[in-house]
C-alpha cells in the first residue's frame, strides 16, 4: 500500500513540474521575444549569499566643475512661484534628499529661479541637481540661463535646451560657459517630463 501511495505522489509531482514547465514554455513563446534578444546568465557556484557580477552596477562618481560653489553667498534667492513648502531657498541648503527641493507652480510655465548677489561675482559654470534617489526617475527639463550685471535686467547666456536627468548618473546636469561677471543669475524653466513644473534640489554656481 505504501509503495502505491509513493508511486502516486511521485507521479503527481512529475505532472505538476511538467505543467509548470509547459506554462513557462508557453509564456515565453507567447511573449514573442526572439531568441537572439535573450541572454542567459549562468548562476555561479556559491556557498553563501552573493550578487552575480553581471548585475553589479558601478558606483557613479559625480562630476563637479572647477572652482568654488558661491550660490550660498547669494543675498537673495527667489522664484516667481513655488508649490507648497518647496521654496527657492531649498536650492542652496546643501541637501538634495527628501523634501529639500524647489518646485515651481504647476502648469504655469515659465518657472524662474533667481540668485542675486550684493557685489559682482565671476562664474563659469552651473550645476543643477535633483534628489539622486532612484524614485526620482529619469526626466528631461528644458530651461535657459540668463544673467544680469545690475541685478535687474537679464539677458540669455545659455540658450533654451533640454537637459536629461538620470538617477544612474547622479540626477544632475552641468552647464559651462565663458567666465562672466554678474550680479544676478536666473534659470527659466519651460518644461519637465517628470512633473508639471520646474524642479531643483540644489543649484551650484562655480567661480574660480
Amino acid at each position: 500500500m505504501k509503495k502505491k501511495i509513493l508511486t502516486i505522489v511521485l507521479a503527481v509531482g512529475v505532472c505538476v513540474v511538467g505543467v509548470l514547465l509547459g506554462m513557462e514554455y508557453t509564456t515565453a513563446k507567447n511573449a514573442g521575444i526572439p531568441k537572439e534578444n535573450v541572454t542567459q546568465v549562468k548562476a555561479p557556484e556559491q556557498t553563501e549569499s552573493m550578487e552575480h557580477p553581471d548585475f553589479v552596477r558601478e558606483e557613479y562618481v559625480a562630476e563637479v566643475p572647477e572652482g568654488t560653489n558661491i550660490a550660498p553667498e547669494a543675498s537673495k534667492v527667489d522664484a516667481n512661484a513655488c508649490t507648497g513648502n518647496y521654496t527657492a531657498r531649498n536650492t542652496i541648503d546643501g541637501d538634495t534628499d527628501g523634501a529639500s527641493y524647489w518646485e515651481g507652480e504647476g502648469n504655469n510655465y515659465p518657472n524662474t529661479l533667481t540668485y542675486t548677489f550684493e557685489e559682482p561675482v565671476s562664474i563659469h559654470a552651473m550645476r543643477l541637481l535633483l534628489n539622486p534617489d532612484p524614485i526620482w526617475g529619469k526626466r528631461t527639463q528644458e530651461f535657459e540661463i540668463q544673467v544680469s550685471t545690475d541685478g535687474e535686467n537679464y539677458e540669455t547666456i545659455v540658450e533654451k535646451q533640454g537637459y536629461d536627468f538620470n538617477p544612474d548618473t547622479g540626477n544632475q546636469v552641468i552647464a559651462e560657459f565663458d567666465a562672466t561677471d554678474i550680479k544676478g543669475l536666473q534659470i527659466v524653466f519651460y518644461s519637465n517630463t517628470g512633473a508639471n513644473a520646474g524642479q531643483a534640489a540644489e543649484v551650484e554656481l562655480y567661480s574660480n
